[in-house]
C-alpha cells in the first residue's frame, strides 16, 4: 500500500509538471500567434497604401498622356490595382487576414468600380452566408470580377449606362458568384473556353489561380456567368 501510495504521488508530481510545461508552451505558441497575426496585418495594411499610392502615380501617368489608347491602358491597369486595394482594406477589417468571407468583400469592391465609372455602369449587389476563401484567392477572383465588368462595360451596352447585377452566394462546399448585365448578350454560338477577348482570358486565368470555374447562364437577354470557387476547407 506505501508503495502505490508512493507512486501515485510520484505520478501526480509529474502529471502537474506536464500541466506546468504544456501551459507554459499553450501561452508562448498563443504569444506567437498574436505577433503572427499583427505582422499579417501590418503588411497587409503597408501592402493597401503602397497599392493606393501606385494607383495615384498610374492615374497621373494617365492624364499626360497624349494618346487615347494608352490612356485607356493606364486606366485598366488603374482599375486593377483599386480592385486590389479594395480586397484588402476589406481584409484588414475581418477577424482574420488570412481567410476572408467573400461575399462581404463583393459589395465593397462593386462600389469602388461603380464609383470610378460614374455615368458608363450601375452595380447593383446581392449576398447570403458565409463564403470563407483565402486571402490568395480573393485577391484574384476580385481581378476577375473586375475584368468581367469592365468587359460589360466595353461591349456590352455601347452608348448608355449598363446595368449589371453581382450575386455571392454559398451552395454546399462551393462559393458562387453570379454577374449578369442588361446589354446585347455573349451571341449565338458563344464558347467560353474558345473566347479571344483580353478581358475574358484574364478573367478565366484569376478565376483558375482561385480554383475555380466560369461558365456561361443562359439568358433571354444580356450575358450572365457563374463563377464557381471551393470554399476553405473544402477540395
Amino acid at each position: 500500500e506505501l508503495e502505490l501510495r508512493s507512486a501515485y504521488e510520484a505520478l501526480e508530481e509529474i502529471k502537474r509538471g506536464l500541466d506546468e510545461t504544456v501551459a507554459e508552451r499553450t501561452a508562448a505558441l498563443r504569444g506567437s500567434l498574436a505577433r503572427n497575426e499583427m505582422l499579417l496585418r501590418e503588411v497587409h495594411h503597408r501592402v493597401k497604401n503602397n497599392l493606393q499610392l501606385v494607383s495615384s502615380l498610374v492615374g497621373a501617368a494617365s492624364r499626360s498622356e497624349p494618346d487615347a489608347r494608352s490612356r485607356m491602358k493606364f486606366v485598366e491597369v488603374q482599375a486593377q490595382i483599386r480592385a486590389i486595394a479594395a480586397t484588402y482594406d476589406v481584409l484588414l477589417r475581418m477577424d482574420s487576414v488570412d481567410v476572408a468571407d467573400y461575399c462581404k468583400i463583393v459589395s465593397e469592391l462593386c462600389r469602388h468600380i461603380q464609383a470610378a465609372h460614374p455615368g458608363l455602369v450601375s452595380i447593383s449587389t446581392e449576398g447570403a452566408g458565409n463564403a470563407p476563401v483565402s486571402a490568395d484567392a480573393a485577391v484574384a477572383l476580385s481581378l476577375a470580377i473586375n475584368e468581367l465588368i469592365t468587359n460589360s462595360m466595353k461591349h456590352a451596352a455601347p452608348g448608355r449606362e449598363i446595368n449589371i447585377a453581382v450575386s455571392c452566394k454559398v451552395a454546399g462546399e462551393r462559393l458562387r458568384i453570379g454577374i449578369a448585365d442588361d446589354g446585347t448578350g455573349f451571341g449565338p454560338g458563344f464558347d467560353l473556353e474558345r473566347a479571344k477577348g483580353f478581358g475574358l482570358q484574364m478573367a478565366r486565368m484569376f478565376i483558375e489561380h482561385a480554383g475555380g470555374q466560369i461558365h456561361v447562364v443562359e439568358r433571354a437577354m444580356g450575358a450572365a456567368v457563374e463563377i464557381s470557387v471551393p470554399t476553405v476547407g473544402t477540395a
